[in-house]
């Protein structure tokens, strides 16, 4: 019979061959994560820990997924050390989000997380605000609240999270945001954001405004603001937002912008040079379409 620390030799050659041999890929993590599971339960787990750890900090966050089976232990408040390798959790239509909020504002271990995917789990304002308040997040870069119900009072409560101002990318996508919804962009300082996803809000106007005089935004490369209602009056601000000249890529498909709008938005200099604009679903007129698509062949009219 072979002794546990047999045992931890073994399993220490399982993952040195993995990390070794294998390239880093989803499949590779998984592998080390039931390689992990199947840990002998003696002391050698931290000396595993020390080991992939050199190697895994070479690794793209977004490879490091926690297996559901991690997240439950820790959920249901029991000790799971494994975790603490995890930099990203998804816990898209997890159909307990209220619960999953309150688990993520206790467990230090969150703070090892970058990346974070709470989309499609009817979470309200009331969360949000907890989710605020989490002294456990001030790691993440990644945060997806798509598909949920928080509305103006719960995107205010996000953008003035103390951990808001180190997020690089965030997903709004659908979440019946008023038109003053956006007020707290205009409000905000400073930020990292990188990427901002509105897509589906019935954004008018107003929202557009906002957006547009918030000078935290100057560092935004994309922006998608598909499928909601700024119309021209929208569309102009944006034209006078300090931060327009560095995106790489605008979405602005679906936006209820007439035939004029659209022409004063491709007449733009600092639109033109943009490398990815997308106008499909607004009123672009045929000789419009026929000069985007001969100078700006990247463009989506």
């Amino acid at each position: 019979m072979s002794t546990p620390f047999h045992d931890a030799n073994a399993k220490l050659l399982i993952l040195r061959d993995l990390l070794f041999e294998e390239r880093e890929s989803p499949e590779t993590w998984e592998l080390l994560c039931a390689a992990l599971d199947d840990w002998p339960t003696d002391d050698s787990l931290p000396i595993a820990f020390d080991y992939i750890q050199s190697h895994l900090d070479l690794w793209p966050d977004a490879l490091r997924l926690a297996p559901r089976r991690w997240w439950e232990v820790v959920r249901g408040g029991g000790d799971e050390p494994r975790f603490s390798l995890a930099r990203k959790l998804s816990l898209a239509a997890y159909g307990g989000g209220a619960k999953a909020v309150a688990a993520l504002l206790g467990e230090p271990t969150m703070g090892r997380l970058t990346i974070l995917d709470l989309s499609h789990n009817r979470l309200t304002a009331a969360e949000a605000v907890r989710l605020a308040r989490s002294p456990h997040l001030a790691g993440l870069k990644d945060l997806d609240l798509g598909l949920n119900e928080l509305g103006g009072k719960g995107v205010a409560a996000v953008v003035a999270a103390p951990w808001f101002a180190g997020l690089e990318r965030l997903d709004l996508t659908s979440n019946q945001i008023p038109n003053e919804g956006l007020a707290a962009f205009a409000a905000l300082g400073s930020s990292g954001l990188r990427s901002l996803v509105l897509w589906g809000n019935g954004i008018g106007p107003m929202g557009a405004q906002d957006l547009a005089s918030s000078p935290g935004l100057d560092g935004l490369e994309r922006l998608n603001l598909g499928w909601n209602a700024v119309g021209d009056e929208g569309a102009s601000a944006l034209l006078r937002a300090g931060w327009l000249a560095g995106l790489s890529h605008l979405d602005l498909s679906n936006n209820k912008i007439t035939g004029e709008g659209t022409r004063v938005l491709v007449e733009d200099q600092t639109v033109w040079r943009l490398p990815r604009v997308d106008l499909r679903g607004n009123a672009v007129g045929a000789e419009l379409r026929a000069l985007c698509q001969r100078h700006r062949p990247d463009w989506l009219v």
